[in-house]
């Protein structure tokens, strides 16, 4: 069953991409875009971070240094950065991207929404805590994964009108966020 994966290049180009394994060892075919366009790669890793890819009759080294999300590597001696991002963790992006710009996500009152259905496991947060941008503040299990919610912006907890073990629906509210003390 093939992987799929939304490429995002350094100039915020995205590009889907599906990875599947073939048969032989190091080979996989590769979908990229949606005209459904298969390349058949063969890659061979040559030590720890460094492989040999062959696309058609073109051979390349690519030195990778890093993983999933953040990609980076050499190419000819040119260096790329990518970052690969699982359909959820898109998705869940795309979610985080509309709560942060929902009125209030920059002063006033924000509220952090679970993504889709799932289980509270986790508070991370009290009531009256001051929060920092990007600070986890719920973890909500969904589709067997752990996801935490973190925080849109700086703030103050306001509300936490979820308790752990508790289900949730999508776009649920559990914290609400109040502008920072100055």
């Amino acid at each position: 069953m093939p992987q799929r994966f939304c490429a995002v290049t350094a100039d915020k180009v995205e590009r889907w991409v599906e990875i599947e394994a073939t048969d032989k060892a190091g080979q996989f075919q590769v979908v990229i875009g949606d005209d459904g366009r298969a390349l058949l790669i063969d890659a061979r890793r040559l030590e720890e971070g460094v492989w040999s890819i062959l696309i058609g009759d073109r051979a390349y080294e690519v030195d990778l240094d890093g993983g999933n999300p953040d990609v980076k590597l050499q190419v000819r001696g040119e260096p790329a950065v990518i970052k690969l991002l699982d359909e959820r963790t898109r998705k869940l992006q795309e979610v985080a991207a509309k709560v942060a710009t929902r009125p209030g996500a920059r002063g006033g009152s924000a509220d952090v929404v679970s993504p889709m259905p799932g289980r509270v496991v986790k508070v991370l947060t009290k009531l009256g805590e001051a929060v920092k941008n990007g600070q986890g503040l719920v973890v909500v299990e969904a589709m067997k994964m752990e996801n935490e919610m973190r925080a849109t912006r700086d703030g103050v907890v306001t509300a936490i009108p979820v308790k752990e073990g508790q289900a949730v629906e999508g776009g649920q509210i559990l914290v609400s966020l109040g502008d920072a003390p100055a």
